[in-house]
Order: structure tokens, then sequence, then C-alpha cells
């Protein structure tokens, strides 16, 4: 068992990622006493024993849900709230101190991001909240410029993203409405 940061229930951590034994990352969310989202939760490994918050990010990230990095470059994924709306948020940082962000024009919730190299993401979630189907999207970092895009009219959210070993191919798990869920192969360029 390893020492945590001091927390408080309820919490939920959604993903685990390491680049190393000693850089590990996980994120999730500080939930109030009604379940409801308030903070976005990362916590840093670095080999020692224990876990350490980082406390950075910014004020209005409600949950996080995925994340990932190559290189220097350490990117999370989730949702901010701007007092009437939810909004796909990604976070990139090679400090862990200072974000750069990258607000979805797309999608309500980022859930997942996968980056094969420094400056290139692979991230998915949807629109609306909760995910209905067709509301699956996905969205591309290449040569500094972001593309969104839906996946098909039967996906409702990207709950994971992939790649295969050994190739060019990424893979997704969907999910949606009414229990729907799907698995999709695609090609990185």
């Amino acid at each position: 068992q390893m020492t945590l940061p001091p927390h408080s229930p309820p919490l939920t951590i959604r993903q685990i990622r390491g680049k190393s034994a000693t850089e590990v990352y996980a994120v999730g969310t500080k939930m109030d006493s009604g379940k409801n989202p308030v903070q976005g939760v990362l916590w840093h490994y670095d080999g020692n024993g224990s876990w350490k918050e980082i406390t950075t990010l910014p004020a209005d990230v409600d949950q996080l849900g995925g994340v990932h990095g190559a290189g220097s470059e350490v990117w999370v994924v989730g949702t901010s709230w701007d007092g009437s709306k939810y909004h796909g948020v990604r976070l990139v940082s090679t400090d862990l101190t200072v974000w750069t962000r990258h607000n979805s024009t797309v999608a309500e919730e980022d859930n997942e991001v996968w980056s094969p190299w420094p400056g290139a993401v692979l991230a998915g979630g949807a629109i609306p909240k909760p995910p209905i189907n067709s509301a699956a999207r996905v969205s591309t970092l290449s040569l500094g410029s972001w593309t969104e895009a839906p996946i098909d009219g039967i996906a409702g959210s990207v709950s994971g993203i992939w790649p295969q070993p050994g190739s060019n191919q990424v893979w997704l798990s969907t999910y949606g409405e009414s229990g729907f869920a799907g698995v999709y192969k695609g090609a990185c360029q």
C-alpha cells in the first residue's frame, strides 16, 4: 500500500499512467457531498514511496479523466466549468508548474489522451454531457493545430485510446446511451 496525498472523500481516481518507475501520474476528481465534480486532481509519484498532489492546475478545471505524455510533456484532459456550461480542456506542462491550455471548441468533456511524441496528441471525449449517440469526438494536435471530428453516428463518448505496438494503428474504445459500446481502429500519420 502506498502513501497518498492528504485528501477527503469523495474522490475518484480515473486513470494512472507512468513514463518510468520514477515518473507516474494519476488523475481524477474531487467531489462535493452530492458527488458533483468540484476540482480536478493530479498526483505525481517520483519513485520515493509516496505521491504528491500537483496544485498548479487552473482553478476552473473541475475533473480530469486522462493523462499521458512524451518527452518532457505531461498532458492531462478533462472538463472545466464556466458557471453555466462544461468545456473540454486539455492542459500540457513540462515542469508541472506552468500549464498551457487548449480548450476544445467542440467537446464538453475530454476523457482520454495519448501523445506518441512531443507536440502530437490524440484526445477523445464527447458533446454533450451525458454522452448520447453520435456525441463522441476525437481531436488531433499535429503541427501546432487541432482538428476535431465526430467518430460516427453511434459512439457516445471516447473512453480509451491506446496504440498498437509496432504499428501506426491506434485503438479507441467508446460507450454511449443505453449501454452501447464500440471499439474502433485507425491509422496515425
